[in-house]
């Protein structure tokens, strides 16, 4: 994780923070995209987010449903749910992907 950190503070931060909030956003959802794809990945996004609470006291149900813990991710960061097994791996119990459209839509104005 040392190596990781390194490269993150000297490499990838620099280059991240000149991108504005959508391209962020767009960049990250697609890195996780891809880092689902794999064990090994799937293993980096787990140690790298903190591993999962399996706390009982943390469970919850809601409509039927039984989440692992409360912290679900909203409606917008994955539109088009295509992280929802990344975003499990960093501990998320959920994800609400909002709807599915035909065709791509812009996010809101800046």
């Amino acid at each position: 994780l040392y190596v990781f950190s390194m490269f993150y503070r000297t490499v990838l931060s620099p280059v991240l923070n000149r991108l504005d909030s959508e391209q962020m956003h767009t960049v990250a959802r697609e890195a996780l995209r891809l880092a689902e794809q794999s064990q090994l990945g799937r293993e980096i996004v787990h140690l790298t987010a903190g591993s999962r609470v399996a706390s009982p006291l943390l469970h919850v149900s809601f409509s039927g449903l039984r989440f692992e813990n409360p912290v679900i991710v909203a409606a917008g960061w994955d539109k088009d749910g295509r992280s929802v097994r990344g975003l499990y791996e960093m501990g998320f119990s959920g994800v609400e992907i909002g709807s599915v459209l035909e065709h791509p839509q812009p996010g809101n104005p800046k």
